[in-house]
């Protein structure tokens, strides 16, 4: 093919060219490019038709209703248009908007019935309180004075400056993943639930010792084998250290068990406590033996499956705490005998809830980490023993001198308490806080504490009061959130909304500083105080019900 080419001053250049061949992969891509652009026109050409169907039926509909701009109903009538019920017009001489309804024209308004207006500020909902609730905001009686003291020990990390806190030797708690960690002597322990990560607030215990040795380290001596064998070091503990020790079935029929042995005070409560893990085995025995023990040979079961335990009759209480990872705190606690003697306590694997005694397998055990055994009536926070017993000193917390007496109202004020116990508290006393003259058992004071006295209850004790406590259902052992006020007369408590109980004090007395937890009074107990707060007037008795609804 010859192709003729005119040039500059009129020239012609005569150009040969047989064939010109493009890749089939650029012809390929361009009908592939072309092809998705006529889709996407397609596409939008469809939608504009689809949108401007739809706006032509709301255009004909408006149509079908609105008749145009008229003088009067009458000149409305006579428009020519069909006049039927749902016909609007616009009346140019009350420059309004007339509607056809139930044969006759009326004004179109805008129905305000149940509307809230701006300039109201929602003072025109229905029910204000329900409206809070609904978002979370709770009831709308809450104080509208700020506190003066406000404790909040589970969200802010930091202890008050105004506080006092010691405790003479280390201690344990749950960090915020779970893992149990060891505090400084005079390091207070803000904790954790293992399970759930959720933060409990400072944890504050009296004196307790861990009467056993060796309490990480199974395979010594101390600890005698009956049918069992022991690897040390087999996987991570609670502490996140790999001191976990497997206790393992050996072949041959009976029980199976680790033990150790002291002697038993006469007439005390002791409570036993281990770490435990399932791993071929999943069911943990703890009993008690010896002349020492006032119920010998009584075994608790607890299934570390599912986190459940089967008591027996001669333990006064049997527990089981989900330590997170997989891993449990099994306890029990029983009565040691009116002469005292020989207590051995006894670790076993069982073969089933129930079952103590078969035969084994060689292999089959269960993880085991962190023994316990103290004098009390439920277990405390862990202490870590080697060769010698290993005693945990008392947290102490306190406030004292122009720190507290620049926030205590003397005539009336209202406290808040939100917390959990620490342990199984039997019959014994919870303190939560007290106030005091600066001696502990001596007038003046304020005592706030729980009981269990057939029921949970808040107790509140004062110096110049009643001799009956004031007692108030809690329904309900582990948390709590109670309100305590005080005016020149009377002392008033209420939890959960409920009406407030109070009680004539008899007159107040000076004040002088604030004790928190363990150390205001009674000495066999431990809390986990949430928050604390004080407002220095003796608030109405709606507002107190408010205050334990939040």
């Amino acid at each position: 093919m010859t192709y003729s080419v005119t040039v500059s001053g009129g020239n012609s250049v005569s150009v040969s060219m047989t064939s010109l061949t493009f890749p089939v992969s650029v012809t390929q891509l361009a009908e592939s490019e072309i092809t998705t652009k006529v889709n996407e026109a397609t596409a939008a050409k469809n939608a504009a038709e689809t949108a401007q169907t739809t706006t032509q039926g709301l255009l004909n509909d408006f149509r079908s209703s609105y008749i145009g701009t008229y003088a009067s109903d009458g000149a409305a009538d006579a428009s020519g248009y069909t006049i039927t019920n749902g016909v609007f017009y616009l009346n140019s001489t009350s420059n309004s908007l007339r509607i056809r309804a139930g044969g006759s024209w009326t004004d179109g308004v805008l129905d305000a019935n149940g509307a809230l207006v701006a300039a109201n500020n929602l003072s025109d909902l229905a029910s204000v309180p329900t409206a809070r609730t609904n978002l979370g905001l709770g009831t709308d009686n809450l104080p509208t004075i700020l506190p003066t003291l406000n404790l909040d020990f589970a969200n802010i990390p930091d202890l008050d400056s105004r506080l006092t806190y010691t405790r003479a030797s280390t201690a344990t708690y749950y960090d915020a993943f779970g893992v149990l960690q060891t505090a400084a002597v005079d390091t207070p322990r803000l904790d954790y639930d293992p399970s759930t990560g959720e933060s409990l607030g400072i944890l504050l215990e009296e004196q307790r010792t861990n009467l056993l040795t060796y309490s990480e380290q199974f395979d010594n001596a101390a600890w005698g084998k009956t049918n069992v064998s022991v690897t040390p070091n087999a996987i991570a503990a609670p502490d996140g250290t790999t001191s976990t020790d497997l206790v393992y079935e050996l072949t041959g029929s009976g029980g199976k068990a680790i033990t150790i042995n002291l002697t038993a005070s006469s007439s005390t409560d002791y409570t036993s406590s281990v770490y435990a893990k399932a791993g071929t085995r999943s069911v943990l025995g703890l009993r008690a033996d010896g002349a020492g023990v006032e119920s010998s040979g009584s075994i608790s079961y607890f299934d570390l499956s599912s986190g459940t335990v089967q008591i027996s009759a001669g333990h006064t209480s049997a527990t089981i705490e989900d330590a997170g990872g997989g891993w449990y705190r099994c306890s029990i606690t029983e009565s040691s005998s009116v002469a005292g003697g020989d207590y051995q306590l006894r670790i076993h694997i069982c073969q089933s809830v129930g079952t103590q005694i078969y035969t084994g397998d060689g292999t089959s055990g269960i993880y085991l980490w962190g023994a316990q055994l103290e004098a009390g009536s439920f277990a405390t926070s862990y202490i870590k023993t080697e060769a010698s017993q290993v005693t945990r000193s008392a947290d102490s917390l306190s406030m004292t001198g122009t720190n507290f007496s620049d926030f205590y109202n003397q005539s009336e004020g209202t406290w808040v308490a939100k917390g959990s116990e620490a342990g199984i508290i039997g019959t014994s006393e919870i303190p939560v806080f007290q106030t005091d003259g600066g001696a502990i058992n001596l007038a003046p004071y304020f005592r706030v504490g729980l009981v269990l006295d057939g029921s949970y209850s808040v107790r509140v004790l004062s110096s110049t009061g009643p001799s009956t406590p004031i007692n108030y259902d809690l329904n309900g052992p582990d948390q709590f959130l109670f309100v305590f006020s005080y005016d020149d007369t009377n002392q008033i408590v209420t939890t959960a909304g409920q009406t407030p109980v109070s009680a004539a004090h008899g007159g107040l007395a000076a004040m002088t500083r604030l004790l928190i937890g363990f150390g205001a009074f009674y000495s066999d107990t431990g809390v986990r105080i949430s928050s604390l707060t004080y407002y220095p007037r003796r608030l109405t008795d709606v507002q107190l019900q408010a205050l334990t609804e939040v």
